[in-house]
């Protein structure tokens, strides 16, 4: 069941692994769960907090405490008697693919925002919208580098143990590898708020569980996305202030 010729890297689950399958449908539940208990958590940090709107910290701890929330639950249902790391697959893989997709995700930045940008140029927003980099740059320099540290480790951590580690792993007991990686590649676009960014996100999407099949392991495609989401952060910490 666990072996495909496509991807003979794959190494098998462990002896005790007890995983139960999880369906299409079940995939897209879970992963519409994470995001509205990511919701529901950050409305409540609103109700609570004055000027939350701009609280981009307290939006990464809301993602991470309503993503988490729903690992353990995904957890309880399909593998109540293996270790997370067993299920998340958060293993040591082959030496060279830590540098390598790291660099692959810092190299990715340029063709998906490219992609990006033409999107947007088709489909131009209407209204103007306060933004992330609005809001950024009305924070203090620490702050700053605490929106950094969120967006570039704790939210790829999050999103990959969810898409690539939790649902990931019971996927793999009903499909093949493409049906899997298309799965968790379009959940993961469809999670994102801005239909524009949905094409270069499944793309983004499809790499990361290629990654994920072919290291077989968690860090492959952790990685790529920390790279990627480090790009866009290098380039603010040059500005002193919002360009025109």
């Amino acid at each position: 069941m666990f072996e495909d010729p496509a991807f003979p890297s794959l190494p098998p689950p462990g002896p005790d692994a007890s995983v139960k399958p999880m369906s299409v449908i079940g995939a897209l539940m879970w992963a519409i769960g994470a995001h509205l208990a990511f919701y529901w958590i950050r409305l409540l940090a609103l109700s609570l907090r004055e000027a939350a709107s701009r609280d981009l910290i307290g939006a990464v701890i809301a993602q991470a405490l309503g993503y988490l929330f729903i690992l353990y639950l995904i957890m309880r249902v399909h593998a109540p008697e293996s270790r997370i790391r067993d299920i998340i697959g958060l293993r040591r893989t082959n030496p060279l693919v830590y540098p390598l997709a790291l660099v692959a995700g810092v190299g990715a930045t340029f063709p998906s925002y490219w992609l990006l940008e033409r999107v947007h140029d088709l489909l131009p927003s209407e209204e103007p919208e306060l933004g992330f980099l609005d809001i950024y740059f009305q924070l203090s320099f620490a702050e700053q580098i605490a929106v950094a540290v969120g967006t570039v480790i704790i939210g790829p951590f999050v999103e990959e143990m969810l898409f690539r580690g939790a649902i990931f792993r019971p996927l793999r007991e009903k499909y093949r590898a493409a049906v899997v990686i298309a799965i968790t590649a379009a959940t993961f676009a469809a999670i994102h708020e801005d239909p524009r960014k949905m094409a270069p996100l499944l793309l983004v999407g499809i790499v990361l569980g290629t990654l994920r099949w072919t290291s077989g392991s968690l860090w492959a495609p952790l990685l790529f996305h920390m790279g990627f989401n480090a790009v866009p952060f290098y380039d603010l910490f040059q500005l002193d202030a919002l360009p025109e």
